[in-house]
């Protein structure tokens, strides 16, 4: 049995403010089409606009914690500020779903960005591990089982972003790389 599945992931944030500004999800199966578009308007309240398969839905998000985009979890390490081995947590958006999502900066390795694994390749970047939990409504949190991991590589050097990220999940391993960036 194949399985294909196309994503494609938008965000943008605000880096003088440290603030998530918008979210955009793409998913692609053979069998469904899902975007989802979420417009922060303060750092508590979020607009949510999800299409399946043509079924549009609207939703609204308000918390009594900063909410953020999985796009600007990053932001923490910006200006090295996380001290290594030390947890942190931030809640943010997935869906229509509030995660507190724990973070963990695991401190500073050397990894390989060329396909060909040549020396010109070599980066310098800060490991961080999440652990995705759903709030639930009633405020307990539920262990996503689906995301066991998520890894992200931050470059060291400015600026710092995402360049690789990996995911441990229920069907298999998924990475990304970073392929551009505008400023």
């Amino acid at each position: 049995m194949i399985y294909k599945l196309k994503e494609h992931i938008e965000g943008s944030v605000d880096i003088l403010n440290y603030a998530a500004l918008d979210y955009k999800y793409h998913q692609t199966t053979s069998k469904r089409n899902k975007f989802v578009d979420i417009k922060f308007i303060d750092g508590h309240r979020a607009r949510v606009s999800i299409n399946k398969n043509g079924e549009r839905k609207h939703y609204s998000v308000d918390s009594k914690y900063s909410i953020f985009s999985p796009v600007s979890l990053y932001i923490l390490f910006m200006n090295n500020d996380a001290k290594i081995e030390k947890e942190y947590y931030r809640y943010v958006i997935v869906g229509h779903s509030l995660y507190r999502v724990d973070i963990k900066n695991l401190g500073q390795t050397t990894i390989n960005l060329d396909k060909l694994k040549r020396k010109k390749g070599l980066k310098r970047v800060i490991k961080i591990e999440f652990t995705f939990n759903k709030l639930n409504k009633n405020g307990t949190l539920k262990k996503n089982n689906k995301v066991k991991k998520l890894d992200v590589w931050i470059s060291c050097s400015d600026p710092k972003i995402p360049v690789l990220i990996e995911s441990q999940h229920i069907l298999g391993v998924f990475s990304a790389r970073l392929q551009s960036i505008t400023f």
